[in-house]
């Protein structure tokens, strides 16, 4: 789900240009989490939190323990857990959703940085957004699906990724706009709903 085109609204480029070395405002973290401001998308410095241990614990186990977040999400299968990459493959009648922590590497020590700055592979359609009025969270999109990397207040931020059959095969500016239309917005429901059900009260500035 990558490519090299980036597509960035002009507005927001013009402000990135502006804002790039300051540290976005933010509220002091809270529990619950703080409302964050709209503006923050803005920035390239954000006032992060990296205390918390991964909301997602490398396997299956939130899932297998709550079949109504599984309804939720459309499961139409019992989740698999890929030791390889340390995700959870959730398949559904539109497609497959892929659930993972972005961890860091040799390539990337601040895995959350780099999804921000787009130095992590998404590219495509690339976004920045706050996820349900708390989560700073970038979205991307493929040829047929979306990526979503949602910062939860730890050090590495959990990921959500979603692939589906068919569809043409457009790797043009306009046909990953038209992928990203189609597939973020289910993938950001999907992914609301897991954050309720596993990190009540949670966001990226949660004390």
């Amino acid at each position: 789900m990558r490519s090299r085109s980036l597509t960035v609204l002009p507005l927001l480029a013009a402000a990135l240009a502006l804002t790039g070395c300051a540290v976005a405002p933010g509220p002091a973290p809270g529990k619950p989490a703080p409302t964050l401001p709209a503006d923050s998308i803005a920035y390239d410095q954000l006032p992060t939190v990296i205390t918390r241990p991964n909301v997602f614990p490398d396997s299956c186990t939130q899932f297998e323990r709550n079949p109504a977040l599984l309804s939720a999400l459309g499961a139409t299968s019992p989740p698999t857990f890929d030791p390889n990459v340390k995700a959870c493959d959730i398949s559904s009648a539109d497609g497959l959703l892929v659930v993972h922590t972005d961890a860091a590497d040799s390539r990337q020590s601040d895995p959350w940085q780099s999804a921000w700055m787009s130095e992590s592979g998404l590219s495509s359609h690339f976004r920045r957004e706050i996820l349900l009025g708390r989560y700073y969270a970038v979205t991307s999109a493929g040829i047929n699906g979306c990526s979503l990397i949602v910062n939860t207040g730890s050090a590495e931020p959990v990921a959500f990724d979603t692939f589906h059959q068919g569809g043409a095969d457009d790797s043009s500016i306009d046909g990953y706009r038209r992928t990203a239309e189609k597939y973020c917005p289910p993938l950001r429901k999907m992914a609301g709903e897991y954050l309720a059900a596993v990190d009540p009260g949670g966001g990226s500035l949660v004390r």
